[in-house]
This record gives structure tokens, sequence and C-alpha cells, in this order.
């Protein structure tokens, strides 16, 4: 009786002190977590019945390295729709966030509510509220951005009216506006100063487009967030020598935070830098690393035709369900002279890049107006949750593949269909490959057959820069300039039925059934094409000068290859950009660099002054014909495709993926129709080593 007496109070505190230990109550029914696309939608919900903050979450639920495409696709939705709210009325005299403020979303207003502007500046939406790279990055202009205030307390002077700084001389129109919304003690803060897609293509929208200039030109700009402003304006970064040509190259015992230390530190050590503090006269860091949270955008816009002006200016529905906005654009009057002209746009596409803690490579998502693409029948070819027409197919089989190979896009046809070429005349390519460290890099070109097409009139169309009759591009191949317009009839890669389009129907659900307006609202009218939100292309990924979903080699992609090479129709539209990987071709006096390659083509030594190794800086050399990668984070190196791969090339070159920041020379302000040499000296600004 006693042994047993001893065994029950043995076992009875046994149990007592696992008990005490225990994190907490078993639970051995609990419910799992959500998935992030259910915690996602669910803030989206919460947005629109305006319960939450009007704001873009920090990161994916989970993090983005563990997310699935979809939990990316209500990701980038939860941002454009916080992005694209109203944002308050700007009074260029509010010191932080709030009342008056910048990038404040106005919540007194549903989501597709008009917004309500100042006697100070127009109505703007939280994204376009945002700096402009000339109010961020000044290179060449010897000042500092407008509103600059030195003082931390006033948010560096983010928060005043709009203006832009250029080493250009600027003049205003002499003409007064077509737009009866336009005043001239306002400033727009849509400043339309590209005129190209980043130099390689001048873009042109089908219709309807208006009949005066500049026609269907599109014109493009981008935007940087608070964080990168405050980031850069806080270090006296806004000029371009303090990275470029510091006083010193630095030590370790003296560390300079310069794009070529930040490109060595990427290339040596395999990652990327800590984020940064937006505070510089706090912390300056050693390298050039923007804080998490920071955003930036690219967008697309034309000119309103007269019929989307009035609408606009009488507060109707605007044919065609176009989102509206005051904005500047420019047109050559000389050498560096340049004058702006004042009025109404209509929003093409937008692009969203967004730093987050489990993402430092940046999330990439891009959205465009459901109209962007026309078929040659002179209708879209999706609809606004992105699902294809049928004059998306045709019962023609395709000629044999000719070789070089017509570059393949994504998508299915219908039995007995077939997709139709995404251009016309149909772009062949030429992939990149490296033999005894020589590199031939990717050449695009135009079928012979396409000799003689002119701009459509109907079809959105592009035009490739040339340089010469030495060229590499495809202009290069026909004499006269009018005959290599190559016309978009759908776009390079179809946007997926699962999840992107399902995602698209679902949000323009709660918008319809939460947002303003559920008849007109304005954003039932956009869609997401796609996003990238984690790295691919490593070695077992991609081979080097082969396409990415290409498994003969063994190859095994880990995000679709629509996420892959990402682009949008109307920002990345030609070959090279819309079928990107790698690195742009060298950009010499002799060579124009609008050409992409899988490969480092010279060879390229990487120092990174502030770590000691051996007593010398530390150094990572690559060799001619060495694949080249673009994205340095766990897993990597990668070898990114589209927007991401592109970024990417900022990124090590020790800009953090910001082009904004990146330029090594002056800003060059294209304007409407820019010449071959403007678009060139804009690409070399970036692209030369």
């Amino acid at each position: 009786m006693k042994t047993k007496l001893l065994s029950l109070i043995t076992i009875t505190l046994c149990i007592s002190l696992l008990l005490s230990v225990a994190p907490g109550p078993i639970a051995t029914d609990a419910a799992p977590p959500a998935p992030p696309s259910t915690q996602i939608r669910a803030n989206i919900v919460s947005m629109l019945q305006r319960q939450a903050p009007i704001k873009v979450l920090s990161d994916i639920p989970g993090g983005a390295r563990t997310a699935t495409n979809k939990d990316a696709a209500y990701f980038a939705w939860q941002e454009f729709i916080a992005l694209s709210w109203a944002n308050v009325p700007v009074t260029g005299q509010a010191v932080a966030a709030g009342p008056g403020a910048r990038e404040f979303a106005d919540a007194s207003k549903q989501f597709g509510q008009p917004a309500a502007g100042s006697s100070a500046a127009y109505p703007a939406l939280v994204w376009e509220s945002t700096r402009h790279r000339s109010e961020i990055f000044t290179t060449g202009a010897n000042a500092p951005p407008h509103g600059f205030v030195s003082s931390a307390a006033k948010s560096w002077g983010y928060n005043s009216t709009p203006g832009y700084v250029y080493a250009d001389t600027i003049t205003p129109s002499t003409t007064p506006s077509n737009c009866k919304t336009i005043q001239a003690s306002l400033t727009p803060f849509v400043n339309l100063d590209e005129g190209s897609q980043i130099g390689l293509c001048k873009m042109y929208t089908g219709n309807p487009y208006s009949n005066s200039s500049p026609g269907n030109s599109v014109l493009f700009m981008a935007k940087g967030s608070y964080n990168e402003y405050g980031y850069i304006a806080s270090r006296g970064w806004y000029n371009t020598t303090p990275l470029i040509t510091p006083p010193s190259p630095g030590t370790p015992q003296n560390p300079v935070a310069s794009f070529g230390n930040t490109s060595g530190y990427i290339l040596a050590q395999g990652q990327l830098p800590a984020p940064g503090m937006i505070d510089g006269s706090k912390s300056t860091g050693n390298y050039v690393s923007f804080p998490n949270g920071t955003l930036e955008f690219k967008a697309a816009f034309r000119v309103a035709t007269d019929a989307e002006r009035t609408a606009y200016e009488n507060g109707q529905p605007v044919p065609g369900g176009y989102h509206v906005a005051p904005i500047r654009y420019y047109v050559q009057t000389g050498q560096n002279k340049y004058q702006y002209i004042d009025t109404c746009g209509v929003l093409l596409s937008l692009h969203i890049i967004h730093k987050t803690p489990t993402a430092p490579y940046f999330i990439f998502a891009t959205f465009e107006h459901k109209d962007d693409v026309i078929g040659s029948n002179g209708k879209p070819v999706e609809d606004a949750d992105g699902n294809l027409y049928p004059n998306a197919y045709t019962t023609t089989a395709p000629a044999p593949v000719p070789s070089p190979y017509v570059y393949p896009s994504a998508g299915t046809a219908p039995a007995g269909q077939y997709l139709v070429d995404a251009t016309t005349p149909r772009v062949v390519e030429a992939p990149s490959q490296a033999s005894n460290g020589s590199v031939s890099v990717q050449q695009f070109i135009p079928s012979p057959s396409g000799a003689g097409i002119t701009k459509s009139g109907s079809q959105s169309s592009y035009l490739n820069t040339r340089d010469g009759v030495t060229s590499t591009l495809p202009s290069a191949n026909y004499s006269p300039e009018s005959s290599s317009y190559i016309t978009v009839n759908r776009r390079r890669y179809t946007i997926p039925a699962n999840p992107i389009v399902a995602a698209n129907q679902d949000v323009h659900s709660l918008i319809a059934q939460y947002g303003y307006n559920a008849k007109n609202n304005v954003w039932l009218n956009y869609k997401l094409v796609n996003v990238q939100w984690i790295p691919s292309g490593n070695s077992q990924q991609k081979t080097p000068g082969k396409l990415y979903g290409d498994t003969s080699s063994g190859a095994k992609p880990v995000i679709p290859v629509e996420s892959f090479y990402l682009s949008n129709s109307l920002v990345e539209t030609n070959m090279v950009l819309s079928a990107f990987s790698g690195q742009f071709g060298p950009a010499t006096s002799t060579a124009d660099g609008l050409s992409i390659t899988d490969f480092y083509y010279t060879p390229t030594t990487y120092t990174n002054n502030n770590i000691d190794v051996g007593g010398q800086p530390q150094t990572v050399t690559k060799a001619s014909g060495n694949p080249f990668y673009n994205i340095y984070v766990t897993g990597g190196p990668y070898n990114m495709g589209g927007c991401m791969g592109c970024h990417g090339n900022a990124a090590v070159s020790g800009g953090d993926s910001s082009f904004i920041l990146r330029g090594s020379k002056p800003f060059v302000i294209e304007g409407v129709e820019p010449s071959p040499k403007l678009m060139l000296d804009r690409f070399k600004s970036y692209f030369s080593k």
C-alpha cells in the first residue's frame, strides 16, 4: 500500500510539473491561422468600410518568402486601394502626416470618391501626392529639392506644394491651357518629364486619344514616398557628388556610404545591406539602403480627349472609365530648354514597388486600365478582370517558328484556336551566349516581312531607339524611321486566370459593394496584371542564356513565367523590357547598350573600402562570360527577370533598386517625341559602367 501511494504521489507531481512549465493550454483542435490572402482580403474590406487605417500593409502576413502568388496578388490590391484613395487637400504648410499633408488618405471620403484640392494645390490621390523624382534627387541642378527644410521636425520639407528642380531651363507655355480646371498659380502633382521607356523606345497608345498635340504619345513619370525622400534629404544626398565621388573612398575606421562601396558589399557578402534609418542626421549608415516601407511609383498617362476632359471638368463619369488628373508635360524648345504645358491627362498604367522587412529587394506590382491593349479589330483584347476576348485568338495556325525563334508567350488557347502574335511585325530574338569569355548580347529584331509598317491609328505601338546604321536595335533594320513601328496585338505574357484574374474579379466585387458610386467607380476599370514577390532564377532555376521556364537543362522554376517576366503593356512594351533578364549590354561610345545578356561582357571588379581583408579593401572580380546576377538574397544569387531584375541592376550598382537615386548624370528631360540622342543619354546615365 505504501509503495502504491508513493507511486501515485510521484505521478501526480510529474503531471503538476509538466503543467507548470507548459507555455499554455494544449489545444489539439485549434484552428490554423487564416491564409495571408484571407487576412489581406479582410483588411481590404475594413479599409473600404473605413474601419481600418487607410494605409499600405508593412508586409505580406507571414513574410514574402513563404507567400503564394495569390497572397501577393491580394497584397498588391491592398496597396493599390490604400494608395489610390483621395489624399487630404494639400496646403503646403503641414510639417508631418495629418491634415494638409502629402501621402495622407482622406478618410472622410469613400474609395473612388474624387479628391478635394486646396487654394495651394490640385486634388490628388495618395500616390500622386508623393514626391516626383525631381523633388527628391536634383543631381546636376546644384540646388536642394523644392521646399527642402533642414529639419527632421519639419519632415525635411516633404509636405510643401509641388515644385520641380532641373538643371535645364524651364519656361511656362505661352498658350492658355485647354483644361478649365488648370490654374496658372498651381503646379500639377503629375509631372510627366519622361517621353520614353527608359530610353529604349517611344510608346503610343491606341484609341481613344486626343486629336491635338501630343496626340497618342504615352508619357511617364517616377515618384517616391516620404521614407525615400527623408532618407535622401536628411543626408544631403539629393545631388550626385556625395555618392559617386565621395571625398575619400572610405576605410574600415571611417566608412563612407557610396554607390561603389554598397555594390562591393552586395557582391562580396551575397546579400543586401540592412535597411537604413530615415533620419540620416542620427545615423548615416555605411551603405545606400532605403528604410523598410519605402515606396516608388511609375505611372503612364496620355493627354485627355475633349470628351474625357469635358466630363472631368463637369464632375461627370469619364468616357471609358479613366482616372483623370491635372498633368504637366514638356516640349523641347532648344538645347537644354523646355516649355511646360499643363492640361488634363488620363491614367493608363501604374507600377507600385515596395521595400518590406521580408522583401529587401522590393515587391513589384503593376496595374493597367482595362482598354490598354487593343486588337487588330480596334476592340480591347481583355476585359476589366484580365480575361482574354475572342480577338486574342485566331483559327489560323502560326507559321513555323523561325530561327532565331519567336519569344514564347504564356497562355493557352481553346481547342482549334491559337494565340495571335503579340506584335506586328513578328518579333524574333537571338538569346545571349557565352563562349570562351566572349559574349554575344541578345538582339531583338522585327522579321523582314514587317518592312513598311507604319504607326497604327487604333492600336498601341512602339518605336525602338536607334543610334545610326550600326545599331543592334530593331529600327536600324530599316532606313526610314516611319517603317519601324511595332504594333501591340496583345501583352507578351497573358494574365493568369488563377490567381490573378480571380483576384481581380473578387476585389472588383468588393469595390462595387463598399466603394463610392458602385456603377461608375473608376477603379473597376483597372486591373492587376501580376506581381513579383520573391526572386527566382538561381543556378537551379534558370540556365544563363536560356529562357526562364526552359526545363530542358533541368531548371525548376519556382514562380510562374508570367511573374518572372513581369511587364506592363504600356510601360515595358518592347522585347528587351518585356522579356528582360540579366543586365543590359555594353553602353559605350561605339555600342548603344540597348540589348540584354545573362553574362558579364567585360571583366568587372567590385570594391568595398569599408571592410579590410588582409590590409586591402574587400574586392570581388567577375570575368567576362561569368553569369550575371541581379538579386542577392538568401537562396541566390538570382538572375531575375522583368521589373525586379531590371531594378536589381540598380541594386548591384549600389542604388538599392532605385533609378531615382542611381543616375550618374543630370536627369535628362525627354519631353514629347525625344530624339534618339536624348533617349540614349538618359539610358546611359542609368546603365553605363
